[in-house]
């Protein structure tokens, strides 16, 4: 837990602030209904606590493919 904002609100902050900037937001408390509010606010990918090594860095490999493809 943070203090003063959760990951939503950092999210919501981001989109006005850092547009553009890319977000995986890692979560505690993963749900399909979180997953989704967190890609309709800008998050490009959803990670759940505890993850693993291979969860993140498969996250980290979708956006970097996912930005290379964008720059073609």
């Amino acid at each position: 837990m943070m203090p003063g904002l959760d990951g939503f609100g950092v999210l919501e902050r981001l989109g006005r602030e850092r547009q553009g900037l890319p977000v995986i937001l890692v979560t505690g408390y993963p749900s399909d209904d979180s997953a989704a509010r967190a890609r309709a606010l800008g998050a490009v990918d959803y990670v759940a606590k505890p993850y693993d090594v291979i969860a993140l860095c498969a996250a980290l490999e979708r956006l970097a493919a996912q930005r290379r493809s964008s720059r073609s």
